[in-house]
């Protein structure tokens, strides 16, 4: 009769092997983090577009407001 091994006599690295094991097998079936890591991709993405769209019109919108107060600034003021 063959005997059973027990996790006693198992050589300690397969015995982490198997808690490592089980524990990816929860983390596997968790999925609470999941909806986090959608908010995160979605706030990078949409930081990257305001950076980009502001990058885009600061040179613009700079040029502008120079132009408007170089006209408001030759107005005389009652």
């Amino acid at each position: 009769m063959a005997a059973a091994l027990s996790l006693s006599k198992m050589p300690f690295f397969s015995y982490q092997r198997i808690i490592m094991l089980k524990f990816m097998k929860v983390l596997s079936l968790d999925n609470r983090g999941v909806s986090a890591l959608e908010y995160a991709i979605l706030a990078g993405i949409l930081i990257v577009v305001i950076v980009g769209g502001v990058t885009a019109l600061g040179v613009d919108v700079t040029a502008l407001f120079e132009k408007a107060g170089a006209a408001l600034g030759r107005q005389s003021t009652p």
